[in-house]
């Protein structure tokens, strides 16, 4: 993965040069490159936009509008061409992905307040982790798994859960005939064949669940006693002996300064995915102080808010390089929001 380098879906009319003024508010741009059509030169409305500073990149991805959707972009595959398998779904167009509405319509029968299961159809070269990024675009996205390819030597098949079915309908409409990589269509449509989340979700999940419980109990009483014991210097390096896997590491202590409501913010990056919500939220909140988290919408990073200096650092010294569910966690302090930094405001019609 490449921190300091983007892959962007911009307009097909803009030019290079456009894309720089536009993304040169972020932070010092080394190089923009649109991907073009070689028989015709014209856009397929794809760029990748590289930055001097990894920092500038997850900035312009946080704030960069509506009319852009960027991420970080991969080191460059080669893939040759490839024909739709024999159960591939040839009668969807990929440039109109509505022309076949019945396998793009929820089952009939299905609630709305359900899970829904999607399947979808890639090229045989985008990994697990890439389907799970495009999939969470979607709100509510509960299981992303690879399924046997059977004959379909040349694509791979996943199934795709969404707690509800107005959300599997917003990945369709959003997802379904997206080029990725460029000339490979991703197909996605509704299952016939209903599945309980509980009995899809990876049989660890419930364990991992329970062990975070535990673990968030046992450092909130280490903290307690911390507390009510008049922390003193000759305590505080009891307690960094604690026991816990989530000991602080002493020495990498760093003075955060407060946001301009006094509240301390953090960055952090989950590699190689976001682990379920509720362990994320569960893991921050172990902390006193907790005010908010947020992941940007179908990234693998987000920001943490605590109302206090102590929280913040402690959540930076125990957490930064742990692993919460198979991921492993960065936490940093985030830069400070520039007060005459504005969101780009999408086109007029």
């Amino acid at each position: 993965m490449e921190y300091n380098r983007l892959f962007v879906f911009v307009p097909k009319t803009d030019k290079e040069s456009d894309l720089e003024n536009i993304f040169s508010q972020y932070g010092e741009i080394s190089k923009v490159h649109i991907v073009t059509n070689k028989d015709t030169g014209e856009s397929k409305g794809i760029a990748f936009i590289t930055y001097s500073k990894p920092s500038s990149a997850a900035l312009a991805i946080e704030e960069c509008g509506p009319n852009y959707k960027a991420v970080f972009a991969k080191p460059k595959h080669d893939d040759g061409p490839s024909a739709y398998p024999p159960s591939y779904p040839r009668h969807i167009d990929s440039k109109n992905p509505t022309s076949s509405y019945s396998l793009l319509a929820p089952p009939s029968h299905q609630h709305r307040d359900e899970p829904s299961v999607l399947t979808a159809y890639t090229s045989s070269i985008v990994s697990y982790n890439e389907v799970y990024k495009i999939m969470n675009i979607a709100p509510e996205l509960e299981l992303v798994k690879e399924l046997s390819r059977q004959q379909m030597y040349d694509k791979k098949i996943f199934q795709v859960i969404y707690n509800s079915i107005a959300a599997a309908e917003h990945a369709v409409n959003r997802i379904n005939g997206f080029e990725y990589p460029p000339g490979h269509p991703i197909i996605l449509e509704f299952s016939s064949t209903p599945i309980s989340i509980s009995s899809a979700v990876d049989p660890i999940a419930s364990k991992i669940s329970k062990d975070i419980e535990v673990l968030s109990s046992t450092v909130n009483k280490a903290l307690a006693v911390i507390k009510n014991a008049s922390i003193t210097s000759a305590s505080l390096c009891l307690a960094d002996e604690f026991s816990s896997p989530l000991a602080p590491k002493r020495g990498n202590e760093k003075v955060l300064l407060p946001s301009s409501d006094n509240s301390f913010r953090l960055f952090f990056v989950c590699k190689p995915i976001i682990p379920p919500m509720r362990l994320l939220e569960d893991t921050f909140k172990m902390f006193k102080g907790f005010r908010n988290i947020n992941v940007i919408d179908g990234k693998n990073y987000g920001y943490v808010t605590y109302d206090n200096l102590e929280s913040a650092t402690r959540a930076i010294n125990c957490l930064n390089d742990h692993k919460v569910y198979n991921s492993r966690l960065k936490v940093m302090e985030a830069e400070p929001r520039e007060p005459n930094r504005k969101r780009m405001k999408p086109d007029t019609m």
